[in-house]
């Protein structure tokens, strides 16, 4: 008998506390929905997030040195790789120009070796 007491006595309080907040919910306006929750205090937290985070990529990109390019930036890179050539499944053949040399490259899987370096053609004088 105490346990039918009990529930129904919960049930009451349970009616009386969905009551209370449904009554301060009008009270507090517009702003308020959903189970008490403040809409418009979670829209203003969520925009001060997106600021912060905007604000600490950008901090973070530019300490670190990662600034977009410019599109005359790419025309003045010092190596270049001329051509490449797949002589089997695991190793490559590569030429690459760097600060006006030709350099003859072969990555394989043991690594990457120097086959031969030598001063661009153009500059040589009587080319």
């Amino acid at each position: 008998m105490s346990a039918t007491v009990q529930a129904s006595w919960l049930q009451g309080a349970s009616a009386t506390l969905g009551e209370t907040s449904a009554a301060q919910a009008a009270a507090l306006g517009v702003g308020t929905v959903l189970g008490g929750i403040d809409v418009v205090r979670v829209g203003i937290a969520l925009a001060c997030c997106l600021v912060l985070g905007i604000a600490a990529i950008v901090f973070l990109r530019r300490s670190q040195g990662i600034a977009r390019q410019r599109p005359g930036a790419a025309s003045a890179r010092r190596i270049h790789v001329v051509d490449k050539a797949r002589l089997d499944t695991r190793a490559t053949l590569y030429l690459v120009e760097c600060d006006q040399r030709t350099v003859l490259l072969v990555a394989d899987a043991n690594g990457v070796k120097l086959l031969d370096a030598n001063r661009s053609a153009t500059l040589e004088p009587g080319a």
